[in-house]
């Protein structure tokens, strides 16, 4: 079971849905981990599961480091704990480095469990071309 996922959820401040709540654990890591468990509640073994998660626009800012969240926000990052468990269990986060780069942000801002690529649109044509499912997850 082969998916990406072309993540651009966030979770959203009520009355502008073009800015980011910060004290809010972004939805779409939950929704993700949804996904992997229904899976396996289906009968499908966690090794046959390959989520790719093509991260880009706003939703890139749940990957910040609890130092830079906290610089940003002035708040702890309330998506750290979320991120290790899916890392955990296998899901692999790509984050689009123009995405990353038009928000100001770098490589050194962002959890381990984050990888650059060079664009999310890339990202999922390649994993497309490899046979994996597109899924979106975004905030329309």
């Amino acid at each position: 079971y082969n998916i990406v996922v072309d993540f651009t959820a966030f979770s959203n401040m009520k009355g502008n849905k073009e800015k980011m709540d910060s004290s809010q654990a972004n939805w779409g890591l939950g929704n993700l981990g949804r996904i992997y468990n229904l899976h396996v509640a289906a009968g499908i073994p966690k090794e046959k599961i390959n989520l790719v998660i093509a991260v880009h626009g706003v939703a890139s800012r749940t990957f910040l480091t609890n130092e830079e969240y906290q610089k940003k926000y002035k708040r702890d990052n309330p998506n750290l704990s979320i991120i290790k468990e899916l890392n955990d269990a296998g899901v692999k986060f790509l984050l689009c480095g123009q995405s990353v780069t038009w928000m100001g942000m770098n490589k050194g801002m962002l959890v381990p469990e984050a990888k650059l690529t060079l664009t999310a649109q890339t990202t999922i044509t390649s994993y497309q071309m490899k046979g994996f499912a597109i899924m979106p997850m975004n905030n329309d």
